[in-house]
């Protein structure tokens, strides 16, 4: 395979010349640039980028970091993101943290060496305040960041991509009230209790509670939490809690897909139908729910409008800097996905008699 030492020697120029040409320097002879780029089309030669760029302070490597990949919304996350990258001629590093603090520190770590364009963070709900102090690494060595979903409170992002947890949490409960339904359990996992919270699971609860006191059904909203599991299994478990201890309950609001689908087979196994015995409304949009029948209906976070505006919001004033623009960035700039769309498809009007 060719090096950048035989392009040289083909083209006749030293090694130093090759690389500036190849990087894109401006100050070389154009007779020089056609024979390097002739010398390395003839011999096939092509540079890794990513090597080129541990050797350049502008970077087209971009660095994603994802609490869970191997999840399916931070697969999908991922995937919206590395591809509006590559849209606009950026790499994407996706790097996933499995929400581990040290993990997490020593990716921070090499993407710093590494001196690249930004990074995009998706943190996990339970190490937003160490994100936020490695996130501060970043800045202070002039990386960009942009949060999506979680914001930390006391985070100095340039810019952040939130879908509306809260009103998201509202909506739901504002369908399953007009279908009639009045008994309605929350599932959530990983509720944070905290005042300040930007954890998004909690805001879909503080949305959802905010909505049925307006409604006037909050004291027969049942909230279910803090049983063992990850996602379908804890959702499997508090549903067949609801069944078991509460009856009365005609709708289920989870607080994300994956337990709602957990407590679509938890109802199934106990010999009741979905929709026509319980109604069940879960939460994210995933392609997953589509496959349980029938399709779950689901408030769509739009997670692929979530991955491009968080490249947007990044590349602006990257491509700012490298046409050696200068603008300073407020603190914070938060920017929205589209409004939230309801896909509904498992969800019928009460049958049990409403008390007046």
């Amino acid at each position: 395979m060719a090096g950048i030492k035989d392009v040289a020697q083909h083209a006749g120029v030293s090694i130093s010349t090759v690389s500036r040409v190849l990087n894109g320097h401006e100050n070389i002879s154009q007779a020089k640039k056609e024979a390097v780029l002739k010398a390395a089309e003839a011999l096939g030669y092509s540079p890794n980028a990513v090597a080129a760029s541990l050797r350049r302070k502008s970077s087209n490597v971009v660095g994603v970091l994802i609490a869970n990949q191997s999840s399916p919304f931070g697969s999908t996350l991922h995937t919206a993101i590395e591809a509006a990258l590559a849209e606009k001629g950026y790499l994407a590093m996706v790097c996933s943290t499995l929400s581990q603090v040290k993990r997490e520190r020593e990716y921070i770590r090499v993407l710093m060496e590494m001196q690249v364009g930004g990074v995009i963070i998706r943190p996990a709900s339970g190490t937003l305040s160490n994100t936020a102090r490695h996130a501060a690494l970043l800045q202070r060595a002039g990386i960009s960041v942009v949060y999506v979903e979680t914001t930390p409170t006391k985070s100095r992002a340039t810019s952040s991509v939130i879908s509306g947890s809260f009103s998201g949490g509202q909506m739901a409960i504002r369908k399953l009230f007009d279908l009639g339904h009045r008994d309605i359990a929350i599932l959530i996992r990983g509720y944070d209790r905290r005042h300040t919270s930007t954890n998004p699971v909690t805001l879909r609860l503080k949305g959802a509670l905010e909505e049925a006191r307006r409604l006037g059904i909050s004291n027969r909203i049942l909230i279910k939490e803090g049983f063992p599991g990850q996602r379908f299994d804890f959702g499997h478990g508090a549903m067949a809690s609801v069944l078991e201890t509460d009856p009365q309950v005609t709708a289920v609001f989870a607080s994300t897909d994956l337990i709602g689908i957990g407590a679509i087979s938890a109802i199934r196994e106990a010999g009741l139908d979905v929709p026509t015995d319980i109604s069940v409304i879960g939460y994210d949009g995933l392609a997953i729910s589509e496959m349980t029948l029938p399709a779950m209906t689901t408030i769509s976070q739009r997670i692929d409008d979530m991955g491009q505006k968080a490249v947007n919001l990044m590349i602006e004033p990257f491509d700012q800097q490298r046409r050696q623009a200068t603008r300073n960035h407020p603190g914070t700039t938060a920017d929205r996905a589209r409004k939230h769309r309801l896909c509904s498809n498992m969800l019928t009007p009460t049958k049990k008699q409403d008390p007046k």
